[in-house]
């Protein structure tokens, strides 16, 4: 069930409350090969001798090389003892992404992280909820996840008094989790700031984005739509997957 309310101070600004989903039952204390190019050398003039090709080098990468990109999806294996949680925090704002908004004892062991949207469990897809009750099904045992990666990225916005145009599933109450997220829902037409930048660059802000961070500081979904009420230029860090 969705409440909708309009901020009188924010002409346009449609903001779509859902209730928040903290499953406290889950949160526990834990006990490519990149090919080198190979260039072509000119042909060896005649009587010229060609010198030897230098043999590949056997040093390891040094500290400063840029590792390489993260795969989009990972497997992730969890043991469950009986009566243990699984240490995730997840949010059911939107209707397609089970986000992680955090993990603790062997999630984090395992390497699950905030901004990861869980795919399938044990093999099996299906709704956010769905996936959820999967997870409280495995009382003991292995759990294998399926988590992708969030794509993250940067966006300036600059209102100069006009409406921020996104209507956004936000969890309504002041104490929901610590570090919680804003989800978009679509992009208003009508002139408002996101449609215009979209308008100017296609894709800038998408359905299912979640708004993580508003000028570096995370927070509770109030304290995030707080700031972007009051403030007319700010920067939000966004996570997007392959939706």
């Amino acid at each position: 069930m969705f409440w909708c309310c309009k901020d009188a101070g924010t002409s346009g600004e449609e903001v779509f409350k859902a209730p928040p989903h903290l499953d406290e039952s889950l949160v526990v204390p834990a006990p490519a090969k990149q090919a080198e190019a190979q260039e072509v050398d000119p042909a060896v003039p005649a009587g010229k001798l060609e010198e030897p090709a230098e043999e590949p080098s056997t040093q390891p990468p040094s500290e400063e090389a840029t590792p390489p990109a993260p795969e989009a999806t990972k497997v992730v294996r969890l043991e469950r003892k009986p009566g243990e949680g699984l240490g995730i925090e997840t949010s059911l704002l939107d209707e397609q992404v089970l986000l992680v908004l955090s993990a603790s004892g062997v999630a984090d062991a395992a390497g699950v992280r905030r901004g990861h949207r869980i795919l399938t469990v044990n093999g099996l897809g299906g709704t956010p909820k769905e996936l959820v009750s999967k997870m409280k099904s495995v009382a003991a045992g292995t759990l294998e996840i399926v988590v992708e990666n969030a794509q993250e990225k940067l966006v300036k916005i600059e209102k100069k008094g006009r409406p921020l145009s996104l209507s956004m599933n936000v969890d309504p109450q002041p104490q929901g989790p610590k570090e919680n997220v804003i989800f978009i829902s679509s992009v208003l037409k009508g002139g408002g700031v996101a449609h215009e930048m979209n308008e100017a660059e296609p894709g800038t802000f998408k359905s299912h984005d979640a708004i993580a961070e508003v000028d570096g500081e995370s927070g509770t979904a109030q304290k995030l739509l707080s700031k972007m009420k009051e403030k007319q230029a700010f920067e939000v860090k966004i996570f997007r997957w392959n939706i």
